[in-house]
């Protein structure tokens, strides 16, 4: 569930906390003065923010892209369901070439999985290339545990996919290194190495729930829009951390509410549609950005 935040109650929690953090033989007119000056300055940046701030209506979200198409993407499938020959030859060699990259340890591909939308029926201009490289953590055991192999793993895959900017057919190609026990909730899941599907989508999915999804999609929109204005208006330190806060509980909510929703109802699940709505839109990014100008504001002398 998502909780609408007064911008307005943020700033002012973030000066009275910057007020009692002073030493209590600051003159108590002194402290008065201050709290009604910082005050002032909050109501004014958040009337500037709410004069440009534009709310979304759950009308305005679209969830055309989600619906299933009559078949599998034709720039990736061949009509009998197997995967084009140049994307299964031009995707191994670049799992190949993500693995080659990890220094110090010797690492065997137990697979290469093509998981997402683009294994399905429900692909559309948004898509990623999604490649699951399956690796034995237990085989990696001297090298280090399992929660930093995944660790070691996750920021490889960041920084390659930050580096490299690869399309094949204008979809980019996303990376992911997974234990070889650890499950997936794709509706489609193609095996790269073998030639062959793991589990072919079945098809016939209907978005359910719409009304649901578009309001929970604006409510997470709104507050996003709402905590980026302030990040790039706010120039107290304590707001700025305030911000910075309930920015990240946004953020990990909606990674818990996808997660959540993947192991419960699968890839049509509404909290996994909401969290594609927000990386479509750009928000997931917007939060990320906002996190970064807030840190520099925070630690800026």
């Amino acid at each position: 569930m998502i909780m609408k935040i007064s911008s307005i109650s943020l700033f002012i929690i973030a000066v009275q906390k910057e007020i009692d953090n002073l030493s209590s033989k600051v003159d108590i007119h002194y402290r008065k003065t201050m709290i009604n000056n910082k005050i002032e300055i909050c109501f004014k940046i958040m009337i500037k923010i709410d004069d440009i701030f534009e709310e979304i209506y759950p009308s305005q979200i679209n969830l055309k892209s989600f619906e299933e198409k009559e078949s599998l993407n034709p720039r990736i499938w061949n009509e009998d369901g197997s995967l084009k020959a140049i994307i299964r030859k031009r995707l191994y060699e670049i799992a190949k070439d993500f693995i080659d990259n990890i220094d110090e340890m010797d690492i065997h591909i137990e697979d290469v999985l093509l998981v997402g939308s683009i294994a399905g029926y429900n692909w559309s201009k948004y898509s990623d290339i999604d490649c699951h490289i399956v690796v034995d953590y237990d085989a990696l055991k001297e090298y280090a545990s399992k929660e930093i192999l995944q660790r070691t793993f996750d920021q490889t895959k960041d920084a390659w996919n930050k580096k490299h900017n690869l399309l094949l057919y204008g979809y980019p190609v996303e990376l992911y290194v997974q234990d070889v026990r650890s499950g997936n909730e794709s509706d489609g899941i193609y095996s790269i190495k073998y030639g062959k599907w793991v589990k072919f989508p079945k098809g016939g999915n209907e978005l359910q729930q719409r009304e649901l999804i578009k309001r929970q999609a604006a409510a997470y929109l709104n507050l996003i829009d709402k905590y980026s204005k302030m990040a790039y208006e706010c120039h107290s330190k304590k707001a700025a951390e305030i911000i910075t806060h309930e920015i990240e509980k946004l953020y990990n909510e909606s990674i818990r509410s996808r997660k959540e929703a993947l192991a419960e109802g699968g890839e049509y699940a509404p909290g996994n549609i909401v969290f594609k709505v927000l990386r479509r839109t750009g928000a997931i990014q917007k939060m990320k950005d906002a996190k970064t100008l807030l840190y520099d504001k925070i630690n800026a002398l």
